[in-house]
């Protein structure tokens, strides 16, 4: 019986582990060719699929909105009155107990992914400074009525779209960019315990009101994929500077 419980467990943390997966799948790729259009488009299928997921999200939450008010009032009244048993008691100290664990988790996670991204955007800014140098000089000399030299003029060019790609790919562009590699990681680290802290909410709910939720595994995925979405949309924002002239 022992056994046959713990296959019970693993074919339930298969499927979710499964389901939560499949919610990256409906991402579009990464942008793979350094073009401003791609970045655009890249952002655009983003706010279609945000806007689609919080419209999900909302359907959910008005659906428990409907069966919280199916509360048990005489299990409120036990847990007010002191009338509970020892083992309710014990069970609910416990999941308080986890609760706090999870959200002093997820504060440690985003907290540790938080510093990650800030000296990954410094390293973007010093790279960025010395592009910014490299077409200020060009600008200065071969812009308007400057009177750089033909030659000049085309090798200060080529040298500043030399540095913009070797940026952009270096950090946007592809699998193996910067913020690609980030964003994996951010996803991979957060979409767990980012879960958890939603489903401890409502199974708490449940417990103290004598309801059940129709959603909570589902809503709980669509709350992370929304913050994972934001997450890129901040992270894939190029400063105009960066492209190629």
């Amino acid at each position: 019986m022992k056994k046959l419980s713990l296959l019970f467990v693993f074919i339930a943390i298969t499927l979710h582990s499964i389901e939560q997966n499949s919610i990256f799948l409906e991402f579009p790729p990464f942008p793979a060719t350094i073009s401003q259009e791609e970045i655009q488009s890249f952002i655009e299928k983003l706010d279609v699929l945000k806007e689609s997921y919080q419209s999900r999200i909302k359907q959910m939450e008005d659906e428990n909105e409907v069966a919280a008010q199916k509360i048990d009032a005489a299990k409120v009244a036990a847990a007010w009155s002191g009338q509970m048993s020892m083992a309710e008691i014990q069970n609910m100290q416990k999941a308080n107990e986890d609760i706090l664990n999870n959200q002093q988790i997820y504060t440690s996670t985003i907290t540790a992914l938080s510093t990650e991204k800030d000296s990954l955007l410094m390293l973007l800014n010093t790279d960025s400074d010395s592009h910014k140098n490299l077409r200020d000089e060009y600008m200065n000399k071969c812009g308007g009525e400057s009177s750089g030299s033909e030659a000049e003029c085309s090798g200060l060019l080529k040298k500043v779209n030399v540095s913009s790609q070797a940026i952009l790919k270096k950090f946007y562009f592809g699998k193996e960019s910067v913020f690609s590699a980030y964003i994996i990681e951010f996803r991979e680290k957060i979409s767990d315990i980012h879960q958890k802290t939603t489903t401890d909410a409502l199974n708490t709910s449940e417990r103290n009101m004598g309801i059940t939720f129709p959603h909570k595994e589902d809503l709980a995925i669509l709350k992370m994929a929304v913050d994972v979405i934001s997450e890129m949309k901040s992270i894939y924002s190029v400063e105009n500077h960066l492209w190629p002239l």
